[in-house]
């Protein structure tokens, strides 16, 4: 059974760039991926990518961000730990 949490991050109406956002395990196990998602939307809900054995995780959080324009640029991001 995958792990089903019912958090959707947002994304301000007033920011000005797309997000995108990644949760990792620290040995770089992607759990999690949002895709990117506008200005004034909210990611699909979290939904791990495969099912973690009961104990303590050292978890990675990864955001992008991204102007729309005819081409995505990546123009920020930062890396934290949980």
């Amino acid at each position: 059974m995958f792990f089903k949490k019912t958090l959707t991050p947002p994304n301000p109406a007033q920011n000005i760039c797309y997000i995108q956002i990644t949760l990792l395990l620290a040995d770089g196990t992607e759990l999690w991926n949002s895709g990117l998602f506008a200005p004034g939307e909210q990611s699909e809900p979290i939904v791990f990518s495969q099912p973690l054995a009961a104990g303590e995780y050292q978890q990675v959080d990864q955001m992008k961000y991204f102007l729309q324009s005819r081409f995505r640029f990546q123009i920020a991001g930062k890396q934290g730990r949980a």
